[in-house]
């Protein structure tokens, strides 16, 4: 896949994320699939896109924990 493929992808899961905030932390297992493909085909990802992965795991993982019963 190309470096604009790649970033139309990217993107994409962006606007998607932007539109639904409060479940964005969905979309994580996708994004973190396409920033894995951009390194694996030498595209630099930013450190931002890199810490956006991380703040959506900790975000599914507190979502997780939000249905537990107490």
């Amino acid at each position: 896949m190309t470096q604009h493929e790649l970033e139309a992808k990217l993107y994409a899961i962006l606007d998607d994320m932007q539109r639904d905030a409060a479940h964005r932390h969905r979309l994580q297992p996708e994004y973190h699939a396409i920033l894995k493909q951009m390194a694996a085909e030498g595209v630099p990802v930013p450190p931002r896109l890199q810490d956006l992965d991380m703040r959506l795991i900790d975000e599914a993982v507190e979502a997780q924990f939000d249905n537990m019963p107490i």
